[in-house]
């Protein structure tokens, strides 16, 4: 998780160049993997030792907190402290308003005149598209209740294939 922070952090800045010039430019898909792996293995193990059902509940109570949190946080915080667009214009542009779809699971990365001067203008918290993957492989759990090979398997392939899919991308292949 700290490689993946420390290199989501260097993407925003100059560094991210040099970094993909050096031998560590494997890093960050490899991190990325990694994470998702990590997190796929501990969420199989959580379902072995709960039911589907109740381990859904179980994180959405304790993910969405912190999810509404984290979007409010950016909304009426964030985005009024950092924007560059001035208050008025924040508080009125309509994409201010559409990032509070996050509260939903649908991931929105854009407040209108924030971090414009990053290396990936107006991205704010850009992990929010693993919202809904994440949401999606809880739901296959719950579905494949009772199958408890399946309700194992199914998770860690999706987060496999996701990880392809996210490594294609990172070379270039998709």
């Amino acid at each position: 998780m700290v490689v993946v922070i420390a290199i989501q952090s260097a993407e925003l800045t100059n560094d991210y160049n040099l970094m993909l010039a050096s031998p560590l430019w494997p890093a960050r898909t490899l991190a990325i993997a990694g994470l998702f792996s990590l997190t796929g293995f501990a969420n199989a193990l959580a379902v072995r030792d709960h039911s589907p059902r109740d381990f859904l509940i179980r994180r959405l109570k304790r993910g969405y907190p912190a999810l509404a949190m984290a979007t409010l946080a950016g909304v009426l915080i964030l985005g009024p402290i950092v924007t560059g667009a001035g208050r008025l214009n924040y508080v009125t542009d309509s994409q201010t308003w559409i990032y509070l779809l996050n509260l939903l699971a649908v991931p929105e990365f854009r407040l209108p005149g924030v971090f414009e001067f990053n290396t990936l203008p107006g991205i704010v918290n850009a992990a929010l598209w693993l919202v809904p993957l994440y949401i999606g492989v809880l739901v296959v759990a719950v579905l494949t209740e009772g199958r408890r090979r399946l309700a194992l398997v199914v998770p860690v392939a999706v987060i496999f294939l996701v990880t392809i899919v996210a490594a294609l991308v990172q070379f270039g292949v998709l």
